[in-house]
């Protein structure tokens, strides 16, 4: 078990069977602490309903769906059907995506939020609606509540503001921030009290942040339309060759891993030549069928923007979960660069093309299947060593299963 599950686990649990509500959520990168107890509501609330480990990891995957029907919905509206079926290609078959999906931490509750956010920009993008600023406003005040990664909504927000492509209503923001801000309660009370630990991340880490981090950044933005998922696919080639060690195949399978860990470098280039022709020439490189393609290019710069400034103001170094809220921003110039190519007369970019999208599940997998977040320990009593007694309840079913015996 890792450690960000039995951190949620233990603060959703404690809730859940009678304890109080936290004045903060997890701890987070830098020494910081995430305000507010939507996360305890959260894990705590389905523990309630169905008190096993894999309850909130099922209510996290709900979350995902969810999240793509809103964006699905979102680009039918602004983009048209077949620039639609693209995107959802490319952003539900990313293996960020899925490894980002398949075990409980905060970083998987993000997807949601947002997609919300894109929804209610679009509704946003030529008045200023109630419900919709409501909404949004709320949606990154919960976020904060999640994971640090708000700020990249936030950011993001205040870009799209400066672009004139978003106008909010002020009341809306009010009511937004008010219903926001219910679950922080205990964080303000608890400080009023002087009880409160720090919740800023101390400055700190191995990038000077004005640069390494802003470069970094941008990679990502890059390698979250790619293939690439770096260590979490490369970590497959000591798996292969270690279970595989003695068979007459582990050659060939080691060979398949290698080829699959250099396509899927070379296909950051194809993120950035999406992402150059998506910019630089305007809808003539991304024709859509819908009433504001114009707007869409306009949300995914100001989400590249506001990557790099985030990660710039960021007192750690970044990683791939602290932005991974931006994946569906980023995935939007693939998606177009797709549309173009995959039909189009170009017999090379065609196949390209086909086996870009054929090939990001077989990533996912080899990457998920051969990492040790995705595999139980098969001695039981390792289980038991990494799981506080207090979580026990919890674990009856898989602790019954691995030793044939019932939990007592």
């Amino acid at each position: 078990m890792a450690e960000d599950q039995l951190t949620l686990l233990a603060l959703g649990y404690d809730w859940a069977t009678g304890g109080s509500l936290a004045s903060f959520g997890q701890p987070m990168s830098g020494g910081g602490r995430t305000p507010g107890v939507l996360l305890q509501l959260v894990i705590g609330g389905t523990l309630k309903v169905w008190p096993d480990y894999r309850a909130p990891t099922l209510l996290m995957g709900m979350t995902q769906l969810a999240a793509v029907t809103v964006l699905g919905l979102t680009l039918r509206a602004a983009a048209g059907d077949r620039a639609t079926v693209f995107f959802l290609a490319v952003y539900w078959l990313s293996p960020w995506r899925l490894w980002h999906s398949g075990f409980l931490w905060a970083p998987g509750f993000v997807f949601l939020p947002a997609a919300v956010h894109m929804a209610c920009a679009y509704r946003l993008r030529e008045e200023g609606r109630l419900l919709p600023s409501a909404v949004l406003i709320a949606a990154i005040l919960l976020t904060l509540q999640i994971h640090p990664s708000f700020l990249v909504l936030a950011v993001a927000t205040a870009i799209l503001i400066g672009m004139k492509t978003l106008r909010l209503n002020l009341w809306g923001a009010a009511a937004g921030a008010l219903a926001g801000g219910l679950t922080m309660i205990p964080t303000a009370l608890a400080s009023f009290r002087g009880d409160l630990p720090r919740l800023a991340p101390a400055w700190g880490g191995d990038l000077p942040p004005l640069v390494g981090n802003a470069v970094k950044a941008l990679i990502y933005w890059f390698r979250f339309g790619s293939l690439d998922i770096g260590r979490r696919l490369r970590g497959a080639l000591p798996f292969t060759d270690a279970g595989m060690e003695g068979s007459p195949l582990a050659p060939i399978a080691y060979a398949l891993v290698v080829a699959l860990v250099s396509i899927a470098l070379l296909s950051i280039a194809i993120a950035v030549v999406a992402s150059w022709q998506y910019f630089r020439r305007g809808d003539a490189a991304a024709p859509a069928e819908g009433d504001d393609p114009a707007w869409l290019r306009r949300y995914a710069l100001a989400f590249l923007l506001a990557v790099v400034v985030s990660a710039t103001i960021s007192p750690v170094t970044i990683q791939a979960w602290h932005l991974i809220i931006a994946l569906h921003a980023a995935c939007i110039p693939v998606a177009f660069w797709l549309q173009r190519n995959l039909p189009g007369d170009r017999i090379v970019l065609r196949y390209v093309a086909i086996a870009f999208v054929a090939l990001m599940p077989v990533v996912a997998l080899t990457g998920c299947l051969t990492n040790n977040m995705y595999q139980r320990p098969t001695d039981v009593r390792v289980i038991e060593e990494q799981v506080p007694a207090k979580l026990d309840p919890l674990f009856r079913s898989l602790l019954a299963e691995r030793d044939g015996q019932p939990l007592n």
